[in-house]
């Protein structure tokens, strides 16, 4: 093969050169393209990361939110009766019934067992008083209907609808269904016979969020401010209700004086008035003032009981007398009154009247306080006793019970939170239920996190205690070894393991299969 001239030679480096610049061309388009798709898959990356650290600096704050959310979910979830306590419900209503004179229900059942309508006398003159409808309830709250027949005067009536819709409970009437008045056969005030509906919610079940929720709050350490805000909405915000008074009126509605010239006429028909069937005129001067020296006598009595604050004594002596039906019945004109001097001695006795009525009112309510106290006092015991125990076994069930207690009576000591200065007591005991209930749900906060921590075995060594291990899901601990979630072994015991988490303390127990004999013991 001859050499390749000098004009061949050039030609082939040109084009040896012409191919690597191609390649090389090739190749950097090919980088080129590769790079352009990768900057913009970094640019979607570092946008999605701007998203995450935007989230995550959120985070923190949507999960307090969440939390107080759960917290109150969990209050006004409390705040609800429940099937078990409508038992409870009417033994406090019959209480009440008893405490003033109130005569014996006809009928108080569940709407379900009685049916669509209460069965009371029913009557085509009174229409039924029907309060609007509550919203059916939704989710896993139910609603439930009561209804009861009861004889009652007009004023024990609303001293019944007053004491219901004060109940700690969520209760309400739904309607009010009234039989025409009649006279009392005691020869006290006119009764009707009234048909009863009461209404209330209570909670069925979870929510299919609740789960979730749990585990998204599971390691979230609450903040001592957080806490503090929780607190003090649960006892300002969350627990305000409004109080109603009832003040008995005047003039008893159901005590309807049958006029003249209202009945059927006719053959027959005809009704002969007596004296007690006319309408009285008023007194003449001298009568009148007969009249005032008289209850002057009774004022008089009833001043010196309001005086020595003999308020039980005032009360009783009010409704012996008839002093304020005496006083109300008063028929003053300027003809018999000219000078208007009795109607202003009448006017001083009317709000004279409506201080002691106050002054009685409140005298109940603080006599109501101190029974309380007393109350509280056992309860408090009661809810100490329960916490160590519970402590001391890891019973959920236990503090359960010290919740329960305290959503029962907490309503009843905020009640009365304007006299916590002047009953000893009131309020020391309702900061001591506050503070159990507290260390109560802690507890079950904690016991709840303990489910995920299986003991499967103990090596208890009885002369030497520190050299005991645990056999906890599938680790082999000894005391003061960090397990998962922030416990801590706190001590290993023969028949289980003492876990502290922060401040606290909590058991685990071994889970046997087969029960161990009394009397038979474990040799060590």
């Amino acid at each position: 093969m001859g050499k390749l001239t000098e004009k061949q030679t050039t030609i082939l480096y040109f084009s040896i050169a012409a191919v690597i610049f191609l390649i090389f061309a090739v190749l950097s388009y090919l980088d080129w393209e590769k790079i352009e798709e990768t900057k913009l898959a970094i640019a979607e990356k570092e946008k999605e990361t701007d998203e995450a650290k935007k989230k995550q600096k959120k985070l923190p704050k949507l999960t307090s939110e969440l939390w107080k959310m759960q917290q109150k979910y969990d209050y006004f979830k409390k705040v609800l009766p429940s099937k078990e306590e409508f038992t409870k419900f009417y033994d406090t209503l019959e209480n009440f019934r008893s405490e003033r004179s109130i005569k014996p229900w006809r009928f108080f059942r569940t709407k379900d067992v009685m049916g669509e309508q209460s069965q009371i006398e029913r009557d085509d003159k009174k229409v039924k008083q029907v309060a609007p409808a509550p919203k059916k309830a939704v989710g896993p709250f139910e609603e439930v209907f009561y209804v009861a027949s009861i004889p009652i005067t007009f004023d024990q009536l609303g001293q019944l609808l007053n004491f219901v819709e004060n109940y700690e409970r969520f209760y309400g009437v739904h309607e009010i269904q009234t039989s025409s008045a009649t006279p009392s056969r005691d020869g006290g005030e006119s009764e009707s016979n009234v048909g009863l509906t009461l209404v209330s919610y209570f909670y069925s079940g979870t929510t299919p969020l609740d789960e979730e929720v749990n585990d998204i709050l599971k390691d979230f350490d609450v903040p001592p401010d957080l806490q503090k805000e929780i607190d003090d909405a649960k006892n300002k915000d969350w627990s305000r209700k409004e109080s109603y008074v009832w003040t008995k009126p005047m003039r008893d509605p159901f005590d309807k004086e049958k006029l003249p010239g209202l009945g059927k006429t006719g053959e027959g028909s005809e009704k002969i008035l007596g004296e007690k069937d006319k309408i009285q005129p008023p007194p003449p001067p001298d009568e009148l003032e007969g009249n005032i020296q008289e209850l002057q006598k009774i004022r008089n009595y009833l001043h010196m009981l309001a005086v020595a604050e003999s308020w039980v004594e005032l009360q009783n002596g009010l409704i012996d007398k008839k002093y304020e039906r005496i006083l109300m019945n008063l028929k003053i004109t300027k003809k018999n009154d000219p000078t208007g001097m009795i109607a202003g001695k009448v006017a001083e006795m009317i709000r004279e009247l409506k201080k002691w009525k106050q002054s009685i009112q409140e005298a109940d309510r603080q006599k109501r306080a101190r029974q309380l106290v007393s109350v509280g006092r056992k309860k408090v015991k009661e809810m100490e006793t329960i916490y160590e125990e519970g402590k001391k076994k890891g019973i959920q069930a236990q503090f359960e019970k010290i919740r329960n207690i305290h959503n029962e009576y907490i309503p009843q000591f905020r009640e009365f939170s304007d006299l916590e200065k002047n009953i000893p007591g009131l309020d020391a005991l309702r900061k001591s239920m506050e503070d159990l209930n507290g260390k109560a749900e802690t507890q079950i906060k904690i016991l709840q996190l303990t489910e995920k921590l299986q003991l499967r075995g103990v090596i208890y060594m009885q002369h030497k205690p520190d050299l005991s291990v645990a056999f906890i899901n599938e680790k082999v601990v000894k005391k003061n070894d960090i397990l998962m979630m922030g416990f801590i072994v706190y001590e290993i015991q023969e028949e289980g393991v003492i876990l502290r988490y922060k401040e606290e303390t909590v058991p685990i127990r071994l889970k046997r299969t087969i029960e161990k004999p009394l009397g038979v013991k474990r040799s060590s």
